[in-house]
């Protein structure tokens, strides 16, 4: 929008529409008080967090990946599917890295890849999670724009070598 934030819809046929609005703002004021600044100190770090989204039904695979980002400044949200996470990023929501399992459902890693290249804006980066190694399955996977490869089962010292 004109004046930054997002606008989400979550529309469904038997539980009705939600509709959230999320505006960037900030008050200012000259002399704040201690728990002011402590408040503006904090609404900075959160601001500046990075986002991360893992599209997997694999447990200990999203479990792996979140202890990798747990001591960085990364908000680490799942997904059980793709179709949620694409309308997201589909409202001008970003995230800096995606973590995708090559084969879900409805939606796999390879359609899942070239629909977010339609979207205006997106900028983040994609990743699947792979148990197939050859030499062949990585070249494609390469050459339809994901940022790399990370096999299963996963491993943190990997995961953080391809951030």
């Amino acid at each position: 929008s004109v004046i930054g934030g997002t606008f989400t819809i979550d529309s469904n046929k038997y539980n009705g529409t939600t509709i959230n609005i999320t505006l960037d703002q900030k008050i200012y004021e000259e002399n704040k008080s201690k728990e002011e600044k402590q408040i503006d100190k904090y609404s900075e770090i959160v601001k500046n967090q990075k986002r991360c989204a893992i599209i997997s039904l694999n447990k200990e695979d999203i479990k792996v990946i979140k202890n990798t980002f747990k001591k960085e400044n990364f908000k680490v949200e799942e997904f059980d599917g793709t179709k949620k996470l694409l309308d997201i990023l589909r409202n001008k929501e970003n995230y800096d890295a995606i973590f995708i399992d090559e084969y879900m459902e409805k939606i796999d890693a390879r359609s899942f890849m070239k629909k977010t290249k339609e979207i205006d804006g997106f900028y983040g980066k994609v990743f699947v999670i792979s148990k197939n190694k050859e030499l062949k399955t990585r070249k494609e996977l390469l050459d339809l724009g994901f940022a790399g490869i990370i096999y299963s089962p996963l491993d943190k010292k990997e995961i953080a070598n391809k951030l």
